[in-house]
C-alpha cells in the first residue's frame, strides 16, 4: 500500500502540467521535448512530477531533464521539430505572439499506477500546478519518490 513519505532532501523536483495526448507522446518516446513559452526553470538532471489535467487529472510518470534550451520558436521548429510531438499548425499558434520558446530534453521516463488528484488532495493539500512549480508540499507519495530513486 503506498503512503506518504517525508519531503527533506526533494530540492530539485518541479511539478508540471502536460495534456494527457503529450503525457502518451513523452511515454512512448515520440516526443522528447517538453516545450513551454515560459521559463519553466528545470535545470538538467532535475525530476519533473507530471500532472495531467482535465479530464484525466492525475499523476502517473516523472521524468528526469537533461537538458534546456531557449531560443526563437521558428528556430526552435528548424531544429527539433521531430521531437516535438506536435504539428506545425499547433506549435505555431501555441508560440504566436511570444518572443522565446522554451524546451527541456526528456530523460528517463518512470510510470507507475495514476493517482487521482483527489487522493493527491486528501493526502497532501494537492493543487493542481499553473505552470510549473517546485514540488512544495511536505509529504511525497512514495509511489513518486520510488520513480525518482
Amino acid at each position: 500500500m503506498p503512503k506518504l513519505v517525508k519531503t527533506s532532501g526533494i530540492n530539485n523536483a518541479r511539478l508540471l502540467s502536460i495534456y494527457s495526448d503529450y503525457v502518451d507522446r513523452i511515454k512512448d518516446g515520440t516526443k522528447t521535448f517538453e516545450l513551454r513559452s515560459y521559463d519553466p526553470r528545470i535545470l538538467p538532471e532535475h525530476w519533473v512530477i507530471v500532472y495531467e489535467p482535465k479530464p484525466v487529472m492525475h499523476i502517473s510518470c516523472v521524468f528526469q531533464s537533461e537538458y534546456y534550451w531557449c531560443m526563437k520558436p521558428d528556430e526552435a521548429w528548424e531544429h527539433f521539430n521531430h521531437c516535438f510531438g506536435i504539428e506545425f499548425d499547433d506549435y505555431f499558434a501555441y508560440f504566436s505572439g511570444k518572443s522565446y520558446a522554451y524546451g527541456v530534453k526528456v530523460g528517463t521516463v518512470h510510470t507507475f499506477d495514476p493517482i487521482p488528484y483527489e487522493e493527491l488532495v486528501e493526502k497532501v493539500g494537492f493543487n493542481a500546478p499553473q505552470g510549473a512549480r517546485s514540488w512544495s508540499y511536505e509529504y511525497i507519495d512514495s509511489r513518486i519518490l520510488q520513480a525518482m530513486c
